[in-house]
């Protein structure tokens, strides 16, 4: 009998390490398994390396034409440029190209009853930058910065513009050539994936070497020739309203 109950209990001594032995506190385990949250495509997260962009309407001033009255006037473009960018994060580089043409373009010079004046009147330009995203989002503020060139002439006829003869009626070539620098600010909005709208507005600073030529219609068919030397400030409160498409999307 002794020895039965010696062995009963050597038995469940041995049970009884057995169990505590696997038992492991599951508080001290460190999982294996890492968690990787997956990754949004949502238009405003997802980056392009390339954008372009229509300017669908620009509202600005162009540079200033003989002793033009009506300078300060400000003009609706549609349609009038395009905008390459080459993006490396928040910072886009970016070349902007803008063109306007008018072929009955009409304007008062000297005084209201002096001068006016009609005639084919042109103005491109061509501009390098860059711009600075004030944050990642769907909506995207951003200032901006270019330098580039400006192209401006005019062709045309003088006439007197009342009842007293102010002038003999001449013809009148204009040209300006201007170095630009223009800081601007703006805003994006990010539709959809490769679709966004922008607005932007800015100031530009011309450094213009402009040639004025006059050939009056008299009979001795006189002509005049004149340079100058200006510097101009032109405002665009509204220099791009555009559709902006964004391709090759980075990995």
């Amino acid at each position: 009998m002794l020895m039965k109950k010696s062995y009963l209990i050597l038995f469940l001594t041995f049970i009884t390490f057995s169990l505590s032995a696997q038992i492991v506190r599951i508080d001290t385990v460190q999982s294996k398994i890492e968690f990787k949250p997956t990754k949004k495509s949502s238009a405003n997260e997802i980056e392009y390396h390339y954008s372009v962009a229509i300017k669908a309407l620009t509202i600005q001033q162009f540079p200033k034409l003989f002793k033009q009255l009506n300078s300060d006037d400000y003009y609706k473009t549609p349609l009038s440029g395009l905008v390459f960018k080459f993006n490396d994060n928040q910072i886009s580089y970016r070349i902007s190209g803008d063109y306007y043409y008018d072929k009955n373009y009409i304007f008062h010079n000297e005084c209201a009853d002096c001068e006016i004046m009609t005639g084919q009147f042109t103005n491109y330009s061509l501009k390098v930058g860059f711009e600075k995203n004030v944050n990642i989002g769907t909506i995207q503020p951003y200032f901006a910065f270019d330098i580039g060139y400006n192209n401006n002439k005019f062709k045309g006829e003088a006439m007197n513009a009342g009842a007293i003869n102010f002038t003999i009626p001449y013809e009148a070539n204009s040209r300006k050539k201007s170095a630009i620098l223009g800081p601007s600010f703006g805003i994006k909005f990010n539709l959809i994936n490769h679709i966004a709208i922008g607005a932007e507005s800015g100031i530009d600073f011309l450094l213009t070497y402009e040639t004025q030529e006059k050939a009056y219609n008299d009979a001795q068919r006189n002509r005049t020739f004149q340079k100058y030397n200006k510097v101009e400030l032109l405002m665009r409160p509204l220099s791009l309203l555009s559709l902006q498409y964004n391709f090759s999307q980075e990995d």
